[in-house]
């Protein structure tokens, strides 16, 4: 390599060969990952596959660890403005890429495809949605603490309270179901001008209230 500091593991006398490893090792007593001249950083020959405490490294960046409370990889940016951790990218937009995958005892419980499909739980195969959420057992499989909200639209939404949902649109809450020592479910609350029609399969107006005047209508608009 010109104009390079130049490490290699060539030996003129010896044939070439993949297995043909650079290592760095430390010295120590005893380890979780090995006692002794344990390697700690691993370039294997055959691609260049480099290993973080592993002597068998399988992919490009390969990092192995066996300790208890302490986590594999610690990616740290102190910068307080614009301060990025982590960025993934691939040129696959299909169902085949996988961008990333966190698994559990085997078990993805984690993906975000190349097609922009993200999969929380069990994630073995993901249905035509964008997004999935599928629980194994009987926990819920999204828990929401306020409200789910739609984008560009801050007025409309769907709320939670304790024992309470409502269903608001544009400010007002058109429906609100609530559970108490008289359980309700109330159309219109908060007495505004809102007007609540019923349709049959062959009738527009089976039930209509006008809000505005307090009066209701069967089989008339």
């Amino acid at each position: 390599l010109a104009n390079a500091l130049f490490i290699d593991t060539f030996c003129p006398n010896s044939q070439a060969s993949n297995s043909r490893r650079f290592q760095i090792a430390t010295d120590c007593s005893s380890s979780s990952d090995g006692p002794n001249h344990s390697a700690r950083l691993t370039i294997e020959g055959g691609h260049g596959y480099v290993g973080l405490h592993t002597t068998a490294a399988t992919s490009p960046l390969h990092v192995y660890s066996n300790e208890s409370g302490n986590y594999a990889a610690l990616i740290d940016n102190d910068n307080g403005s614009s301060g990025h951790g982590l960025k993934v990218t691939s040129d696959g937009t299909g169902t085949g890429t996988n961008l990333l995958d966190v698994e559990a005892a085997s078990t993805t419980v984690f993906r975000v495809r190349g097609d922009g499909r993200v999969g929380i739980g069990k994630v073995a195969s993901l249905p035509a949605a964008v997004l999935t959420v599928s629980s194994s057992n009987t926990d819920g499989d999204i828990a929401i603490a306020h409200k789910i909200q739609h984008i560009g639209d801050s007025d409309t939404s769907i709320e939670f309270a304790d024992d309470e949902i409502s269903l608001v649109a544009g400010g007002r809450t058109f429906i609100k179901i609530e559970e108490s020592s008289t359980d309700k479910l109330t159309i219109n609350n908060g007495g505004l001008d809102i007007d609540l029609k019923v349709s049959g399969e062959n009738l527009a107006n089976l039930i209509r209230t006008d809000a505005a005047n307090d009066r209701v209508a069967i089989g008339h608009s």
